[in-house]
């Protein structure tokens, strides 16, 4: 009897063992991530976290970025990988956004940057060849010289590229017009400028070819599509000149100053060789709701910063090794956020541990720290002997 018994609790003991054990390995808790179909990067991106994530993740695709943070929002799938410019509008109700505002959405972090890139054929400005044409804003004398109007190519209508490049046409004062449209018994004005929409496959041939004057796409630093076609002809970067525009003022919410990207650059050895240009820059950035788990995305985010070299490298096509640090920004620059933005309490608490974020009272008594009088006059040497001392 007594051996039944023992039998019966170690069979019961193994049963617990076994569901625990088939709880960690085969749990169905998964936990998905929108990623946006027609942006191979995101798409690179969300992919590479699946994989290194220890996290059950799943991929999600949507058509575009408002269906893609309506799922968020409405609590269908976690986490969604998007622009910051529309996520920013979404949650503070601004622009497409005022009668909609998405209250659960939250910020977990930066990803990566994508940056202006308007490359141009080569053009002068007279027939002396003395100059040509570097600066968006002096396209506008484009027609004046060549007695027809510029073609611009980029992405599809609902592409982050089409859309940069109508905001940059209007702020510049030009008047964007479809190439489909263009009608040879009409007299068109100095500053219209006509965008041509095709394949990233197709715009890459007409630009070889000459098809098309220039070619705009809102990318990462080394861009497979841009290098190629800066390897086979001789190629502007064009200056997109803010300065002389009321961008700054009416879009620095979104898009930051980087007054000189360098292109195709790994190495300080390269700066020799390479040419840089003015533009801005916006971020990609990861997104959740009010409801998700605090510990996923804590591990999900330990992830993103723990490979952040390696995520940098394989997604700006960089050809050194890909564990190797990146120039590319500071791991900060991913973790900032507009003050009336909410973020998520596992990036919270993940910031905390990096010291990104910094508790109010902790300031403050840093800061009476070092208005003490008495400690600045006991440390009157900043090094005695091999020891560097630091209030």
């Amino acid at each position: 009897m007594n051996g039944l018994f023992i039998v019966l609790i170690f069979a019961v003991l193994l049963y617990s063992i076994y569901n625990k054990f088939k709880i960690k390995i085969y749990g169905d808790d998964v936990y998905k991530i929108g990623v946006l179909g027609n942006d191979k990067n995101i798409i690179k991106y969300g992919s590479m976290i699946q994989s290194l994530s220890k996290e059950n993740l799943e991929i999600v695709s949507f058509e575009d970025y408002d269906s893609l943070m309506a799922a968020v929002n409405n609590k269908n799938i976690d986490y969604g990988i998007t622009y910051e410019n529309y996520f920013i509008d979404a949650v503070l109700g601004l622009n497409s956004y005022e009668n909609k505002i998405y209250k659960n959405l939250q910020f977990c972090t930066g990803l990566y940057f994508n940056y202006f890139q308007l490359l141009s054929n080569i053009f002068v400005k007279d027939d002396e060849f003395s100059s040509k044409f570097n600066k968006i804003s002096e396209f506008k004398n484009f027609k004046k010289t060549y007695n027809r109007n510029l073609v611009i190519g980029t992405e599809d209508f609902k592409s982050i590229s089409f859309i940069n490049l109508f905001i940059l046409l209007v702020v510049f004062d030009f008047n964007p017009i479809n190439y489909n449209k263009f009608d040879y018994t009409k007299e068109y004005n100095d500053n219209d400028v006509f965008y041509l929409i095709d394949t990233e496959e197709n715009l890459t041939k007409k630009m070889l070819e000459n098809k098309i004057d220039a070619l705009f796409l809102f990318r990462t630093f080394n861009d497979k599509t841009i290098n190629y076609i800066d390897s086979e002809k001789d190629i502007i970067y064009v200056d997109i000149d803010f300065e002389t525009t009321y961008f700054d003022q009416l879009f620095s919410i979104y898009y930051f100053k980087n007054s000189n990207v360098l292109i195709g650059v790994d190495s300080i050895d390269d700066l020799l060789n390479k040419i840089g240009f003015q533009t801005r820059m916006s971020r990609t950035v990861m997104i959740t709701h009010n409801s998700s788990k605090e510990d996923i995305t804590y591990s999900i985010l330990k992830t993103i910063y723990g490979h952040n070299d390696y995520l940098t490298n394989v997604l700006t096509n960089s050809t050194q090794k890909l564990d190797k640090m990146h120039n590319y920004f500071e791991p900060i620059q991913l973790a900032f956020v507009d003050k009336n933005i909410p973020i998520s309490n596992g990036s919270r608490k993940y910031f905390k541990e990096l010291g990104f974020i910094i508790d109010q009272e902790y300031i403050i008594d840093l800061l009476e720290l070092k208005n003490n009088e008495k400690l600045k006059c006991y440390w009157k040497y900043k090094k005695i002997g091999l020891e560097k001392f630091k209030l």
